[in-house]
């Protein structure tokens, strides 16, 4: 396995397309959401990044997209909103990594990397594309901030046309 250098964004972006159409090495049981996320992690750097409240890598968070053909399948969890976190506090600039389910398995599909200011979030808020939601397990009171389907679409990410 590859690992992308901690220091160069170019040789990040090479390994994201080199892995376009690789399969996710996604482990654990279904039912675990971040188990693909945690696969896409996997293909880029060789192992999972981070902790609790780390960026997925230095120079840029990692969140993959549940695609299905031109559709974005669901909202994207930006992070937990906490006392000690803010999730946009790490996603100024952002590698979308695009998976699409295929049988039991998902795939690369395409990747875009978003730099996001400040003041661009609460453009998204304002226009109902960034919202807060309950994140987690039923009864769990924690609130998480996602991006809509919409948002990729709007901003020209997703579809990517060859």
């Amino acid at each position: 396995m590859i690992v992308a250098p901690k220091d160069d964004l170019q040789a990040l972006l090479a390994r994201a397309a080199a892995v376009r159409g690789w399969r996710v090495p996604a482990r654990g049981p279904a039912t675990h959401k971040g188990r693909v996320g945690d696969g896409v992690e996997r293909l880029l750097f060789g192992a999972r990044i981070g902790g609790a409240h780390a960026p997925d890598h230095p120079l840029c968070e990692v969140k993959s997209v549940p695609v299905y053909g031109e559709r974005i399948v669901e909202r994207v969890k930006l992070g937990i909103v906490s006392e000690r976190a803010h999730p946009l506090d790490k996603c100024a600039r952002v590698l979308y990594v695009f998976v699409e389910p295929r049988g039991h398995d998902h795939f690369v599909a395409g990747h875009a990397l978003v730099e996001t200011p400040p003041w661009r979030w609460l453009e998204l808020w304002r226009a109902g594309l960034l919202v807060e939601t309950a994140a987690g397990v039923s009864g769990d009171e924690t609130r998480g901030l996602y991006l809509t389907p919409r948002y990729f679409t709007d901003a020209g990410l997703w579809p990517i046309r060859r």
